[in-house]
């Protein structure tokens, strides 16, 4: 069992080129690189915090998360299959793994724990022993590598003691495509730059134009941090914990 943070500071950045604005005229694309609310559009972030516990007794598991302080999700598994409970939906699906990582959840379980293509410790290269550092008390070895052609460089810290990880470190950057996403109040505002009126006819033009590229080509950047301060190995775990908070209480406030 054990409980931990990922703390995921993410930036995305929109290329400021005027060939990024398909469908737009070359003087009306200077003009909108040109507008100090406009490149606000282009430099977007977010940092989140996911506290998280994870209890694994043979052949099930359990991971709860709670994301910025408010959403709970959890996954676990029982003999009726695989469930995920995220923003309320409780799902049973069969267990897939996915390139997502532990700091980005989803509905998958991290693929660190599994014999896939995407478990990080395989498939690590340019592997380097820095120097010994202390994790919360406990002296670890600190193991770097890349993922991605280098763009994605990872630190693990794990401990010479119990040989289990204690931190990570994942700083990552490469080529964004993924289609532009906007507010209304955002599609008004690049309508109101564009001269156009926010009417349904010009947002589903904008959607078109969207559609097209408009903005798609950028570039991300960021740091992942996760810590695993408090770890406990070999203790019993009793078949009710492995069933997390958030679906019992679902579970009682249906039978009530």
């Amino acid at each position: 069992m054990t409980t931990g943070v990922v703390d995921n500071d993410f930036r995305r950045m929109r290329f400021d080129d005027v060939n990024n604005l398909p469908g737009v005229p070359r003087d009306t694309a200077l003009k909108l690189l040109a507008n100090e609310d406009f490149r606000k559009l282009l430099a977007t972030g977010r940092r989140s915090i996911r506290e998280f516990t994870l209890r694994f007794s043979r052949p099930h598991y359990c991971m709860e998360w709670l994301i910025d302080g408010q959403k709970r999700n959890a996954a676990w598994s029982d003999s009726a299959g695989h469930h995920t409970l995220v923003g309320g939906h409780h799902t049973v699906r069969q267990l897939y793994v996915s390139n997502e990582d532990l700091w980005s959840f989803g509905t998958t379980i991290h693929p660190i724990f599994y014999d896939g293509y995407n478990n990080l410790l395989k498939s690590m290269t340019d592997l380097r022993l820095l120097p010994d550092e202390t994790v919360n008390g406990d002296t670890c070895y600190v193991i770097a590598g890349v993922r991605y052609s280098g763009k994605f460089k990872f630190t693990l810290w794990i401990s010479r003691q119990t040989l289990l990880i204690r931190k990570l470190l994942i700083d990552y950057e490469g080529n964004d495509k993924r289609k532009l996403k906007l507010t209304d109040d955002e599609a008004g505002r690049v309508l109101h730059l564009l001269e156009k009126e926010p009417t349904d006819e010009n947002r589903k033009w904008l959607e078109q134009l969207i559609e097209g590229g408009f903005l798609a080509a950028g570039h991300f950047c960021g740091r992942a941090v996760e810590t695993y301060p408090d770890i406990t190995v070999n203790t019993p775990l009793s078949p009710e914990q492995l069933v997390p908070e958030i679906a019992a209480n679902a579970a009682t406030a249906n039978r009530d």
